[in-house]
């Protein structure tokens, strides 16, 4: 269920291809930066992120960036895709 939208800054860590099960995937990871405000500051590491269609499972809790300027969230993504329904 979407809760909010914001401006991202995202930088390519990596990302690769492999097979799982009968199927081909693929997979990016990311460092993406936001701002911090009172959605922002509520996200946990079991919250996932939308972005260009794909959705991004967040790697670890969110990494806070000097005194509430903003915060980083390191994420991976598929291409399996991800319906906001």
């Amino acid at each position: 269920m979407p809760i909010g939208k914001r401006w991202v800054s995202r930088k390519a860590l990596s990302g690769g291809e492999g097979f799982e099960g009968e199927g081909r995937s693929s997979f990016s990871r990311y460092s993406l930066w936001l701002r911090f405000d009172s959605l922002t500051r509520t996200l946990t590491a079991a919250d996932a992120i939308a972005m260009d269609n794909e959705r991004f499972e967040l790697l670890q809790p969110p990494l806070e960036l000097g005194r509430q300027s903003g915060i980083e969230l390191l994420v991976e993504g598929t291409s399996e895709g991800w319906s906001a329904s």
